[in-house]
């Protein structure tokens, strides 16, 4: 039996062994598996719940091994974001359950929070029983270190919260976050290659947060908060002194995401500089726009290096408007959804029907059947078709559509 089918068989998967096989995916694939290559495969949508729950409680590959380093490797001082993730009541949970169990649910958590962590390039460098330990910049630095954080911390309470476990409570975690510079490289090792130690005030800071942290939020130092700007919204908090620190932490509390604005002016807040040398390329999407509102229908592609100011110019094209009657679309990618098809499209929609992923499940289908319905849609189909692309539950109040996966494709687009 290869690891691929003993994976399934274990989540009750076997039925799908013959067709994954037939179509050469192996156990290292099943992650990289989209929404749509699950349909094209010809799954039921039963089955591709069933098999994305089942890899995201239980990915299918195995947790990387902490890279080994020399015990004379050179300290590398860098910025580094860390974060500490702790499951709330373990204690509490040990004494109820059989230790079988609790292996279990340690086992699940650990892994739900490696995949999410993994999604956004980072690193774990430590699993201490409930607590876990994680770098955003090292060993590989990314772009955005610390939003990649928060949003991996995001995604990690979601995910925990929607764990099944044998245990009639539900799982939640605190996290801490830190950003700041640290020294990366000194071992501590008894004969054998260990993770390279981090030292600084930053993980001592992620862990203070992390222990004051309310279950199912995160709190961040104040340096994170300044470094992600305005792409999440935050309430401020005051810890007083804690352990290590001589005065009080000055802490925020992560609200959610910040929606409807573009990534620019989540970088960049309200007030911009004066826009400098670009009167020529202002000047013609200014005449593109008067040749459309004369009905002569304009597209125009903005094309140039990372950095060199597209979405400025953009943003002042948008303030020339301002006084003139028009409706404005933004659909953004994101290099964090590359696995998600359509995604620019998803969350423009999720953000014109007012879905939030904080809602009950049955608010989000009301909101998405009055949207629909005042658009004069057939809901028997729309709702199906729509809650499907959006991630919103509609199964047990309304039947299949029983099409095909390229005719639910093509009904969708």
């Amino acid at each position: 039996m290869s690891p691929l089918e003993r994976w399934l068989q274990r989540h009750e998967l076997s039925s799908i062994a013959e067709l994954l096989n037939s179509h050469d995916v192996t156990l290292d694939v099943l992650p990289d598996l989209t929404e749509q290559d699950l349909r094209e495969l010809g799954l039921s949508l039963g089955l591709r719940r069933k098999l994305e729950r089942a890899i995201r409680t239980d990915p299918p590959t195995p947790t990387p091994q902490p890279q080994q380093a020399s015990a004379t490797s050179t300290p590398d001082r860098r910025q580094l974001t860390v974060m500490f993730v702790d499951l709330v009541g373990s204690t509490a949970l040990s004494r109820r359950l059989d230790p079988e169990d609790l292996r279990q649910i340690i086992r699940s958590y650990q892994n739900t929070v490696a995949g999410e962590i993994a999604r956004y390039q980072g690193h774990i460098a430590q699993f201490m029983g409930d607590g876990i330990l994680c770098y955003f910049g090292w060993p590989v630095a990314y772009e955005f270190g610390a939003e990649r954080a928060v949003r991996a911390g995001l995604d990690v309470i979601r995910a925990i919260s929607n764990l099944r476990v044998p245990s009639d409570r539900q799982l939640a975690v605190r996290i801490g976050i830190a950003t700041g510079l640290v020294v990366v490289g000194e071992m501590l090792s008894e004969g054998q290659p260990q993770e390279p130690m981090v030292s600084g005030e930053t993980p001592n800071l992620a862990a203070r947060l992390q222990q004051h942290t309310p279950p199912g939020t995160i709190l961040v130092a104040h340096e994170t908060r300044r470094i992600v700007g305005n792409a999440f919204l935050f309430e401020r908090v005051e810890l007083g002194v804690a352990k290590g620190f001589e005065t009080g932490i000055e802490a925020f509390r992560v609200v959610g995401e910040a929606r409807g604005a573009s990534r620019f002016e989540k970088r960049h807040g309200p007030a911009l500089p004066a826009i400098v040398g670009r009167n020529q390329e202002i000047d013609l999407l200014l005449a593109r726009w008067r040749q459309a509102k004369h009905g002569e229908g304009q597209g125009v592609l903005l094309v140039g290096e990372p950095g060199i100011g597209k979405s400025r110019i953009l943003r002042a094209l948008i303030d020339e408007l301002r006084d003139e009657p028009h409706y404005s679309i933004e659909a953004q990618c994101s290099p964090y959804y590359l696995d998600r098809p359509l995604w620019p499209i998803v969350e423009h929609l999720r953000i014109a029907f007012n879905l939030h992923a904080s809602q009950p499940v049955t608010e989000q289908l009301g909101r998405l059947e009055r949207s629909l319905r005042d658009l004069g849609m057939a809901l028997e189909e729309a709702v199906p078709l729509n809650a499907e692309l959006l991630d919103v539950p509609y199964v047990s109040s309304y039947p299949s559509l029983d099409l095909s996966p390229q005719q639910t494709r093509n009904r969708t687009l």
